[in-house]
């Protein structure tokens, strides 16, 4: 999904990157935009769950177990509520979805939303608006103002970590070391230079790293 976004990924995150702001990423596709619904991605579940905002995986399927969270579009000089619909079709799996009310009045079809989480509510940047990407340098701007509100202070070892994995991205296609279910985590560890172990402590100098596919 976020592959069709319309504008570089990379280039619309660096924002929430250098503030040090957790932050998920969605891209409506043209169906799921006609149709009101988006995936919610391994991705953005993970950022939902790890700010304490929702967790799929102990949802139930179906429209009863629907879960409803504040939300706001950000624009350059406001605020607009809405709500975060999160539930679990019971077809399909019961795939994860997410979609906000209103939202084609925000945005357009393969736009890049940034959602990121403060005070129980979520905050939806359209990262497509080049007017709302160039206020992130304006101070009195919401998006300025939002995003240093929820600055975090990175400590030194996750900023080096971080260094590590941009060196790691840059390179491209990498051979994994083993096969199976554990070949990413595994790979991952190699390279950053950690020895495979049992120990349940946290990987890389306390932090505990999380691979996937």
């Amino acid at each position: 999904m976020l592959k069709s976004s319309n504008v570089p990924i990379d280039n619309a995150i660096r924002y929430f990157d250098a503030a040090g702001v957790s932050h998920g990423l969605l891209v409506p596709t043209p169906t799921g935009y006609g149709k009101s619904i988006m995936d919610a991605t391994f991705g953005f579940r993970y950022f939902l769950k790890t700010t304490g905002m929702h967790d799929y995986s102990t949802q139930r399927q179906g429209q009863s177990y629907k879960v409803s969270i504040p939300a706001y579009f950000v624009y350059q000089d406001k605020l607009e509520p809405t709500q975060a619909s999160l539930y679990r079709p019971k077809t399909k799996q019961g795939d994860p979805r997410i979609w906000f009310y209103r939202l084609t009045r925000y945005c357009k079809p393969t736009d890049l939303l940034a959602v990121i989480a403060k005070t129980d509510a979520l905050y939806v940047f359209n990262m497509s608006d080049p007017s709302l990407v160039q206020s992130f340098g304006i101070p009195g701007a919401y998006p300025h103002d939002i995003l240093q509100n929820c600055a975090n202070v990175i400590s030194p070892v996750a900023t080096e970590l971080l260094d590590k994995l941009r060196e790691i991205h840059a390179r491209g296609f990498i051979r994994g070391v083993s096969r199976g279910d554990t070949n990413v985590g595994m790979t991952l560890e190699n390279l950053l230079g950690i020895s495979p172990n049992a120990e349940k402590t946290p990987d890389y100098k306390g932090i505990e790293l999380k691979a996937s596919r």
